[in-house]
């Protein structure tokens, strides 16, 4: 299962990658957005954990600044839902 939900006091998301949906809650309205099967998803998702295994192709990788940025961004959307 491959799931991402993000909440806050303003809004949610509410992603499926296996199933391509993403489901948007917004002042109480719901809305889905839905895409075809990326068939390179599945290759680039094993290449990336080969990388990591293998130590090699390292470009298919975040480096520590890239990922920094994303835990900040997490952060942030954390702290919108904890401020109510």
């Amino acid at each position: 299962m491959r799931d991402i939900k993000i909440e806050t006091n303003k809004f949610g998301l509410y992603g499926d990658i296996v199933n391509n949906k993403l489901k948007i809650v917004y002042k109480n309205k719901t809305k889905v957005k839905k895409w075809k099967n990326d068939k390179n998803f599945s290759e680039t998702y094993k290449k990336q954990h080969l990388a990591i295994i293998k130590d090699k192709n390292k470009e298919l990788l975040c480096n520590f600044n890239e990922g920094f940025r994303i835990f900040k961004f997490l952060n942030k959307l954390r702290h919108l839902k904890n401020q109510n």
